[in-house]
């Protein structure tokens, strides 16, 4: 119910970017929690439209999670089930820059935090 309120309030155009040089720090069970420098060399799809966004890694899946557009330009991805849960975040500024946020949770060592900015390579 709380997904459904904002993907109603979000933009009605449908919008595509490219997005490349993801760069940023995670914190991971496996690694005491401690902060490490973490990115992408690959290239993300980002497909906002309502309730039917998406997001792929160079041209897969980028990890199961159901996204929809809760405000212009800013994305949610959202997965739950009994070992646990993910939830990500997207934002594209009119600048350009993209930012990125990912918390998994109730994976035992892949429990984690993520926070990464790249940059729009083109639109699709």
């Amino acid at each position: 119910m709380f997904l459904a309120f904002f993907l109603s309030a979000a933009s009605a155009s449908a919008e595509c970017w490219v997005v490349k040089d993801m760069k940023g720090v995670n914190s991971a069970s496996h690694g005491d929690y401690n902060f490490e420098k973490d990115g992408f060399s690959g290239t993300f799809r980002i497909s906002a439209d309502g309730d039917k966004a998406s997001i792929t890694y160079s041209g897969s899946d980028a990890g199961g999670l159901s996204y929809g557009q809760i405000l212009p330009n800013t994305i949610i991805g959202l997965s739950n089930n009994e070992n646990g849960q993910v939830v990500e975040t997207w934002n594209i500024g009119k600048n350009g820059i993209v930012k990125m946020t990912k918390v998994i949770s109730g994976f035992g060592d892949f429990d984690s935090v993520k926070a990464m900015v790249g940059k729009v390579a083109s639109e699709c």
